[in-house]
């Protein structure tokens, strides 16, 4: 539920759930870059890029414990311990859920007041008859 109050997750048409990366290589908008959990203890992560050894690299350096699981063209499949999710999320960029702050949940409330629940200014017996 943690993971889900922070990261967009989604569930594919087996009913697996993953976490979407942003933008258009992302599962979801047409490419499969996503990450996916392989067991209790260990994380997935499927990117594609015309560079691939170099985002494998800087992803290496960016996270401990990255794994290369499969290293083809274009292509990678990369794992990395569970407790990593936050880190490899941020470094590859996933989907974030967000969150209005309580303030700006209040201005947008007054701003939309007037239209709410029908105008205030609307001739409601005109509306009626037109």
């Amino acid at each position: 539920d943690d993971v889900k109050s922070q990261w967009h997750v989604h569930r594919d048409e087996c009913a697996d759930e993953y976490i979407r990366l942003t933008g258009k290589k992302a599962l979801g908008n047409g490419g499969m870059d996503h990450i996916y959990p392989i067991s209790l203890t260990k994380i997935g992560l499927w990117i594609t890029s015309t560079a691939i050894n170099r985002t494998v690299k800087r992803l290496q350096s960016q996270i401990s414990g990255l794994q290369i699981e499969q290293l083809g063209e274009g292509e990678a499949v990369l794992s990395a311990p569970a407790e990593k999710l936050d880190e490899l999320c941020r470094a590859v960029k996933a989907s974030k859920v967000k969150r209005l702050s309580e303030e700006h949940r209040r201005k947008l409330v007054a701003s939309s007041a007037s239209y709410r629940f029908g105008s205030k200014n609307c001739d409601c017996e005109t509306a009626k008859t037109a």
